[in-house]
Formats: C-alpha cells, structure tokens, sequence
C-alpha cells in the first residue's frame, strides 16, 4: 500500500503512512501492556479498563510511526514532524490524529481459539 496525503484546514499537508508494521504494532501493545494486569490462569486482563496514560502515549507513539512527512502551508518540508503537530492548530492537529487512530484502531490481535 502507497503513503497518502490529507490537507488541513490550515494547509499543511501531511503524508501518512496507511498501516503499521507488525513490529510498531507490538511496540504499541506494550504501552497498554505496561499498564493491565493478567490472570496467570486465563491469560486474560483482569479488567478491560484501560489507563488514560497508556491511550495518549499510543497515540502519540502510533503519530510518530504513521506520519512521514509534513509541508508547511508555503509547501516546506517541516524538519521536526512531532513539534510541527505540537505547534498546529487543534482543528489541523485533530484531522491527522483522526486518520491516524483510524489506522491504529484497525490493527488488532487476531484471537485465540477457546479463549
């Protein structure tokens, strides 16, 4: 699959990556690992209640993979991805992370059989 552009209100345009690796999508498991406990008998969480701290370090983490390139509305290339997304506006900022959790939210384990 090719890289895609979207276009912000503000007119930046942003070149994003359109799935992950398998091994940035086990980097990405590890933030909520880091924060569930397991049944040592089920193998299962103890609970499905997810720590805020582990939703926003994914995120930021899965816009660090995901998104490539950035041109600035005067069609330069940003040469700090993450300060450039820190520095937009929230409706510029929003549309990428938007399509970026889009991305994210399809990566998911397969499940095992019996469990």
């Amino acid at each position: 699959m090719d890289n895609f552009e979207i276009k912000t209100p503000g007119g930046y345009t942003v070149t994003i990556k359109p799935e992950l690796s398998y091994g940035q999508f086990i980097q990405l498991q590890h933030i909520f690992a880091d924060t569930m406990k397991y049944n040592a008998e089920t193998k299962l969480p103890v609970s499905s209640d997810l720590e805020g701290k582990a939703l926003l370090e994914s995120q930021a983490k899965a816009m660090e993979f995901l998104v490539v390139k950035i041109l600035d509305p005067q069609g330069n290339e940003v040469t700090n991805i993450a300060g450039a997304l820190g520095d937009m506006s929230q409706s510029d900022g929003q549309l990428i992370s938007d399509k970026v959790n889009e991305i994210w939210g399809k990566a998911q384990l397969p499940k095992k059989k019996g469990i």
